[in-house]
């Protein structure tokens, strides 16, 4: 086998590995949100959500997953749930401007 061969199947066996003891979290996660951005470009919401849910826990360090996830929840209507996304946004990131704006807007009856 040539060297690149080597690499890969090298490479597919750690990766293996990894995943049976759980160490690809990070390529499971961006594999959901990847699948809840397209769910969302489709206009299918709920499934949207879901995939990004399962992506911020695979993923719980990642705020830009519970940004997506609150935007999304945001816009079916589901405040509250949104608002505890933002908020756990700014327990990581204290000085985060969209989630920071994102509760502003949020707060705001009108």
């Amino acid at each position: 086998m040539r060297w690149k061969e080597h690499g890969f199947l090298l490479v597919l066996a750690v990766c293996g590995i990894s995943l049976v003891t759980g160490g690809c979290a990070k390529l499971r996660a961006r594999d959901k949100l990847n699948k809840g951005v397209y769910a969302f470009r489709s206009g299918q919401f709920d499934e949207s959500i879901e995939e990004l849910k399962r992506a911020s826990t695979l993923a719980p360090i990642r705020v830009d997953i519970r940004i997506d996830l609150a935007l999304t929840l945001t816009m079916l209507g589901e405040y509250e749930d949104a608002r505890s996304q933002f908020e756990e946004v700014l327990r990581r990131e204290p000085n985060n401007k969209r989630a920071l704006d994102s509760l502003v807007f949020l707060s705001d009856p009108a």
